[in-house]
């Protein structure tokens, strides 16, 4: 909101390109800016004013839509995936903003997992390889594996391969959904309790509102590892779950049969399901 920070200024701060536009600009300057996006790989910003939308336009002439047939995006984990240390995204995007060729850039190799990782993550990354391992043996049934800039994201590493892409914390679930909506069919949203509950939940009323059939994996461990172990509000975090209760499989992380079970019956579900798996 612009009542708290210059949207102008922030903006900018992104490197992002932006651009203000007018009311009688508002048809065009939208879908330039959709082709501008394509075009450069990159999100383009639109600033509106408020007052602008209460006017009325003349709009332009009707022309063909142009509908493209829904496609994921060729995998390149290293590209699209957001963890500590991989500084190649962002090196990618100042090539971009720069109109340099961004494919030029050398491609670092991705850690071996865990032991290739900051100590910090790696007991973790331990007690998280169980469930894993079982993901990885239903990865040729899925199609997308969406990731949140948390500690689960570090899966997208070897020998496990597994998350395709990470965008923001509590990302996951947004993001997954709009990979089934792109035409996926088998689609996984990994997250952790605590982006879950900060942003992660906010998501997952689209996907309920649009009967999508999204698989939400859910590490409880009631604390935010990416971010200094600070402990999860489990009433908060129990009172979201309570909301979907009909989607919600619950296993505990230290059993192996009923974990894979658990997660097998998720993947062959036809509707949503939400895993969570406890570690406390």
């Amino acid at each position: 909101s612009d009542t708290i920070f210059d949207e102008d200024a922030f903006i900018a701060g992104t490197h992002l390109p932006f651009r203000r536009i007018g009311a009688e600009e508002v048809y065009r300057g939208i879908l330039q800016a959709y082709e501008s996006s394509e075009s450069m790989g990159l999100p383009v910003a639109l600033l509106v004013e408020d007052e602008d939308l209460t006017k009325r336009i003349t709009a332009p002439a009707p022309a063909p839509a142009q509908i493209r047939s829904p496609v994921l995006p060729e995998r390149d984990p290293l590209r699209r995936n957001l963890f500590p240390g991989n500084r190649y995204p962002f090196e990618v995007m100042q090539a971009k903003l720069d109109g340099r060729e961004w494919r030029a850039i050398p491609r670092p190799s991705l850690p071996l997992l865990p032991e290739g990782l900051p100590e910090k993550f790696r007991s973790a990354l331990r007690s998280y390889m169980p469930v894993f391992d079982l993901l990885k043996e239903m990865r040729p049934e899925i199609d997308f594996i969406m990731g949140d800039t948390g500690t689960s994201s570090l899966f997208v590493c070897p020998p496990f391969d597994l998350v395709d892409a990470t965008a923001y914390y509590g990302g996951s679930i947004p993001m997954a959904a709009g990979a089934l909506q792109s035409g996926a069919g088998k689609v996984w949203a990994v997250t952790g309790d605590w982006s879950f509950t900060a942003a992660g939940h906010l998501g997952l009323h689209e996907a309920f509102r649009r009967g999508l059939p999204l698989k939400v994996l859910i590490f409880h461990n009631g604390e935010s590892l990416a971010t200094g172990s600070q402990p999860l509000d489990e009433w908060v975090f129990e009172r979201i779950l309570k909301g979907y209760g009909e989607f919600v499989r619950r296993a505990d992380a230290g059993n192996g049969r009923e974990l894979a079970g658990v997660l097998r019956c998720a993947e062959d579900s036809d509707r949503m399901e939400i895993v969570v798996v406890d570690f406390v």
